[in-house]
C-alpha cells in the first residue's frame, strides 16, 4: 500500500526507483526491518557504476567468489575490495538522486513503525 505521504512526495519527478530492504522479514529474524526507495534520473549512469564495479570485482578471485556467493547482487555488507566500494560509492554520490526509508520494529507479531 503506498502512503499519502509517498504519494504527494517529490519523488514523481523521477523516472527511475530501486527498493531494497535491510533486515529478515521473518518473525525470528532480526529486531528491525528497513525499507529503502531511491529515485532518480539517471538509470543508464547507475547501470555502468554497477557494470565497472562488477567487472572490477571479477578481475580478482577473491572479488568472484564474493560476487558469486550474493547472487551477482552488490551489497556493502563484507565487501571484498574497499578501494572498489569506495569507488562505487564516490561514483554513485555524485548522481542526483533522493532516498526515503521507512524502519520497523519487530516486535513479536506485531511491526512498529518509527
Amino acid at each position: 500500500m503506498i502512503t499519502k505521504e509517498l504519494r504527494e512526495s517529490k519523488f514523481d519527478r523521477f523516472k527511475t526507483g530501486y527498493i531494497d530492504e535491510s533486515g529478515d522479514p521473518g518473525k525470528s529474524g532480526s529486531n528491525c526491518l528497513v525499507l529503502t526507495y531511491v529515485s532518480l534520473d539517471e538509470r543508464k549512469k547507475v547501470s555502468k557504476i554497477i557494470k565497472r564495479t562488477k567487472i572490477a570485482l571479477q578481475r580478482t578471485k577473491k572479488g568472484q567468489i564474493w560476487l558469486n556467493r550474493n547472487g551477482g547482487e552488490i551489497k556493502f555488507n563484507s565487501f571484498p575490495d574497499q578501494n572498489i566500494l569506495l569507488k562505487t560509492l564516490e561514483e554513485l554520490a555524485k548522481l542526483k538522486l533522493e532516498i526515503m526509508f521507512r524502519a520497523f520494529k519487530k516486535d513479536g507479531k506485531k511491526h512498529q513503525f518509527f
